[in-house]
């Protein structure tokens, strides 16, 4: 894994911060002030992360979530590619009542690999009770692989003949051994 350059845009009408958490903290990082979505206000608003995906594949979202007794429960996840229409990943999430990880998997998205411009978003759904309550989030990380692949074109396949082999070689990296 490495750092990376992302894009956070929201429209909360308020926000606050509290003592960040511990929970999936990157590498060295301490933990600071975390970013909180309070009031019956941002019902049905969201945050969304747009992050490039070129040269990368099987994107992991995970985060630190926490949600105060009377937080926002019933929350949508979803992605989008580039400008499309945003794909329901999972509706109804209501994060615990203390910090505890959270982790979408979005492995088995063929259309996010490779692709320039990949969003993810979360929209805050109800509020339990008097909507002063909040959702706390700490610790963002975006995890993909490598996306490695070779191309041979029509123009290198049409000079290919019997004077003229197609030739290539490889290695192989064995990440588990």
């Amino acid at each position: 894994p490495s750092y990376g350059a992302g894009s956070m845009l929201n429209n909360i009408t308020s926000t606050s911060t509290f003592s960040g958490s511990t929970v999936n903290l990157y590498s060295s990082d301490v933990a600071g002030n975390d970013f909180a979505v309070s009031g019956a206000g941002n019902i049905g608003r969201h945050i969304t992360f747009t992050i490039d995906m070129t040269g990368r594949k099987d994107l992991v979202v995970s985060f630190a979530a926490q949600r105060s007794a009377t937080g926002y429960d019933s929350n949508t996840i979803a992605y989008a590619v580039g400008t499309g229409a945003y794909v329901t990943v999972e509706s109804g999430w209501s994060p615990a009542t203390s910090y505890a990880l959270k982790t979408v998997s979005l492995t088995n998205v063929s259309a996010i690999n490779g692709a320039a411009s990949v969003s993810f978003r979360i929209i805050f759904g109800t509020n339990t009770t008097t909507g002063a309550g909040n959702n706390r989030f700490d610790n963002f990380q975006f995890n993909a692989d490598y996306l490695t692949y070779y191309e041979v074109s029509d123009g290198l396949l049409a000079t290919v003949g019997a004077g003229n082999p197609l030739r290539f070689s490889f290695n192989a990296y064995d990440a588990y051994s």
